[in-house]
């Protein structure tokens, strides 16, 4: 199994953009995408700063599968809720840190 690493270790490693950021530091790698562990998306829903969220401390390359899985399950309803996962992150209040 593949070991798998933040782009940066430094959160100063920040851009205004997404692609800013992948002009910088390129592409994932052979069959790799670029996963945003907080998501573009809490940019707008959450408030979060868009250079803490395009940063490559808050980056890790996946392969597209898992990437497509993770992607995924933020997309599921949460029971109880008729919100996605990332939407009742965002409603929750939940920090960028957490």
């Amino acid at each position: 199994m593949r070991e798998i690493k933040r782009v940066s270790t430094s959160p100063t490693d920040a851009y205004n953009s997404f692609n800013a950021f992948k002009r910088a530091h390129g592409r994932a790698g052979d069959g790799l995408e670029y996963h945003h562990m907080t998501e573009q998306s809490q940019i707008g829903k959450s408030g979060f700063d868009i250079r803490s969220v395009q940063n490559g401390y808050n980056m890790i390359p996946l392969d597209k599968a898992t990437h497509r899985k993770v992607s995924g399950y933020y997309g599921r309803i949460v029971p109880g809720t008729n919100l996605s996962f990332r939407n009742w992150l965002a409603r929750e209040g939940y920090t960028y840190e957490e």
